[in-house]
Order: C-alpha cells, then sequence, then structure tokens
C-alpha cells in the first residue's frame, strides 16, 4: 500500500467514525460530540481535529471502545460493508 493510499484509507475510516457519532446523536444514545469523545477515550478537541481540520485520524483505541459501548459494525468501520451497528 503507497503512502497516499493509507492516508486515504485512514480518513475514511475516520469519516465513518464519526458518521457513528451522528448517528447515535440521532438515535439520542447519547446527547453530544463531547459525551461521545469521552466515553470513547477521547478529548472533545481531537473530534475536532478530527471534524473540521482533518488533522487527526480515530486511533484503534477508540474504535475498540466505541465497539464495546455501542456495538459497532467492526466490519463497517474498517470496510465500509453491512450496518453501523451489530444486532
Amino acid at each position: 500500500m503507497l503512502a497516499n493510499e493509507k492516508i486515504t484509507e485512514n480518513r475514511i475510516i475516520t469519516d465513518r467514525f464519526l458518521a457513528i457519532m451522528y448517528q447515535l446523536i440521532g438515535l439520542r444514545k447519547i446527547k453530544t460530540k463531547k459525551q461521545f469523545a469521552e466515553s470513547v477515550g477521547l478529548a472533545s478537541s481531537n473530534i475536532y481535529r478530527m471534524e473540521i481540520e482533518n488533522t487527526m485520524n480515530v486511533p484503534l483505541y477508540a474504535i475498540r471502545m466505541a465497539y464495546e459501548r455501542y456495538n459497532i459494525n467492526l466490519e463497517y468501520i474498517f470496510t465500509g460493508k453491512g450496518k453501523m451497528f451489530n444486532e
């Protein structure tokens, strides 16, 4: 995998992670971005850096914590296939 492909893939995974956050807000499972950030071990400023500045990609530990807390579908987060959440 080339460096540019890796950067693009990381950005796509980060975008899916943010989409999950918005879905959780829409479903009223969480109220705010800050609440989501804290629940997956991130500072709220990290969400801003991922979402607005595009200077940070989602760390694996945050994906793991989102999986444990919100039952996200890991196949979705890494490949875009399937539903956002496991049944």
